[in-house]
């Protein structure tokens, strides 16, 4: 079950992981973008943590707050789609304390719907959206083991795109060498994952 509380671990815990990994994630958006993903996501992962006395037990007023700490963070392309994602969990759990396993497919599906119709992407293209619909796809079948199965799920999302090229923002334009490089966005979700790989 996702409370308050677990949310106020999750996102210490992951933006500890955010900055082990600062480094790597500039280095590989270096290769097909701006090189500034690390700055993105730990200072949007960073002001979420500086609001934790923020969050509050109804769900929906958490994840605005984590929305509205991204937005003041980082104005990166990137950072807003993450906004985007944090309102519109936001909207679907308005007045909810609890959310359960079998809420979260649904969820993440709705984020992708936004993210894809802000960001002007689709499924396939090679970008986190593809890590999101390996996850719902996943956890959709079974409530067992939820946190293994995110994680597995982004390994599986990044295997899966192994070789095709990435057909969206900047490192569309370096579409033969996106072959051989994993898409930025979905690794960094797959390196956040890792909080969930023990559990």
């Amino acid at each position: 079950m996702i409370t308050k509380s677990s949310l106020e671990l999750f996102f210490k815990k992951i933006a500890d992981i955010a900055l082990e990994n600062y480094d790597e994630f500039n280095t590989l958006d270096g290769q097909l973008g701006d090189g500034d993903l690390g700055i993105t996501i730990s200072k949007g992962l960073l002001s979420i943590k500086d609001n934790l006395s923020q969050f509050d037990d109804d769900l929906g007023k958490t994840f605005m707050v984590c929305a509205q700490s991204f937005t003041k963070a980082s104005s990166s392309s990137f950072g807003t789609l993450m906004a985007i994602s944090f309102m519109t969990i936001a909207k679907e759990t308005k007045g909810e304390k609890v959310l359960n396993s079998k809420e979260l497919p649904g969820i993440i599906n709705k984020v992708i719907e936004a993210v894809c119709a802000r960001g002007k992407s689709k499924i396939g293209d090679k970008t986190f959206v593809d890590t999101l619909h390996e996850i719902s796809t996943s956890i959709s079948k079974t409530e067992d083991n939820l946190g293994q199965n995110v994680h597995q799920a982004t390994i599986d999302a990044l295997n899966k795109f192994k070789g095709k090229e990435c057909k969206i923002g900047r490192a569309r334009m370096f579409a033969e060498k996106s072959k051989d490089l994993d898409d930025p966005g979905m690794y960094a979700f797959h390196k956040l994952s890792s909080i969930f790989q023990n559990n």
